[in-house]
This record gives C-alpha cells, sequence and structure tokens, in this order.
C-alpha cells in the first residue's frame, strides 16, 4: 500500500473547499491536491510487478540511472514504453493519517487524522523518476484556522507523512492546528489583568488562546 510513513517534500497545488450533508447537518470538506516526485520503485506500493511492466534494467555499457538528490538509483531506469502519457490508478485508500510540516520547527504542522486518498496520475520519466498527483480528502472536524492555513500553503513544498490505518496511533485524534508555543502553559492572570479585562473587553487578558 502506498504511503509516506517519513516526512516528504511535496508540493500542495490546488485546495478545494466544499460542502457535504451529513444527515440534516451542513459540513465543510476539502479537496486537496498533491504533487509529489518518487522513485519508480514505489510503482510496486501499489501492486507488486508493476515496476517490472513499465521499467527494465540498463544493458551492459548503458549508465543511464537515477540522479534526483535523495533517491536511491534505480536499478531498473529505463521505460520499456516511450510515450505513455499519465498513468491512472484506479486506486482509494480510506482512513489515512495526513500531517503537514511547514516553517523551521517540526513540531508545528497540520494534522487531519482521518483522510480519503485517490485520483492518482503517474507520469512515468526516463531514468527512473515518477512524477505523482493525489487527491486528499477529509470531511470532518476541519476548522476555518485548518483550512486557511492550508490555503495559505498552496503552491509551496512542504514535508507531509501520509499513514494507514493499521499503523496510526491507538488514540483516536482530532483534526489540528499545531502551532508554536500552544502546548506552553499560560501564566495565571494577576489582579492587574482581571481589573483590565473586565474593564477594556478585547484585551491581552481576556483573548481566548
Amino acid at each position: 500500500m502506498f504511503s509516506l510513513l517519513n516526512p516528504t517534500f511535496v508540493t500542495l497545488s490546488n485546495l478545494n473547499t466544499r460542502v457535504e450533508k451529513h444527515g440534516d447537518d451542513s459540513v465543510s470538506a476539502i479537496d486537496l491536491s498533491i504533487n509529489y516526485d518518487a522513485p519508480n520503485t514505489i510503482l510496486d506500493d501499489f501492486m507488486p510487478g508493476l515496476l517490472d511492466a513499465f521499467y527494465k534494467a540498463a544493458e551492459a555499457g548503458d549508465e543511464s540511472q537515477s540522479t534526483m538528490d535523495g533517491f536511491e538509483i534505480s536499478s531498473k531506469p529505463l521505460l520499456r514504453f516511450n510515450n505513455l502519457g499519465a498513468q491512472k490508478l484506479g486506486v482509494e485508500m480510506v482512513g489515512h493519517r495526513f500531517a503537514v510540516e511547514y516553517g523551521i520547527d517540526e513540531e508545528v504542522g497540520i494534522v487531519l487524522p482521518a483522510v480519503n486518498v485517490g485520483k492518482f496520475s503517474l507520469e512515468l520519466k526516463e531514468g527512473g523518476t515518477v512524477s505523482m498527483k493525489f487527491r486528499v480528502q477529509a470531511n470532518s472536524g476541519l476548522t476555518e484556522q485548518i483550512i486557511g492555513k492550508l490555503a495559505m500553503l498552496i503552491s509551496q513544498e512542504v514535508r507531509v507523512t501520509l499513514t494507514p490505518p493499521e499503523v496510526k496511533a491507538e488514540v483516536e485524534e482530532e483534526p489540528s492546528l499545531i502551532l508554536p508555543g500552544m502546548d506552553e502553559e499560560e501564566a495565571p492572570l494577576t489582579a492587574g489583568d482581571i481589573f483590565t479585562a473586565g474593564v477594556v473587553p478585547g484585551s491581552e487578558a481576556a483573548a481566548v488562546h
């Protein structure tokens, strides 16, 4: 099964917001488009044998290989067929955990604990690279802050993880936006703070953190 267990650089290419009906309730939902350049070995994560179906090993004396930084050099860098165009996979994955890191702090990010992943489109390239596009859908517990932050990250390269349900933590999660200092304990209010909060609405002491 396709997954990104370690933080991996991808590009968030588009965000579509919509409303779904859950019974009588209307809830916010998003479709997030992802672009990811991967080594061609990832093909076998979708279906064993898929790599061999599209790629072959270089002949003796042919030094063709994958040269992208961070990728393992492919042992099968040569396309069996040219000009195939994008290959669409009818793969749908349900209940994955999707996390987005941003900024310089790895502890800062967005967590969507139950997303559906699909609409895979793969552009197979000579040399052993696969340019992949796929869609992440979420429709539970979204807030304006989460959607707004994702919108600000569109067209940017970020690090993400995509974790299958069977290896998720057993503790149930809610979608969350993690910001610097959120886990720090707030200092107790002083008498002056309480007085200010009572006579000046909107003061820092009265703000919701």
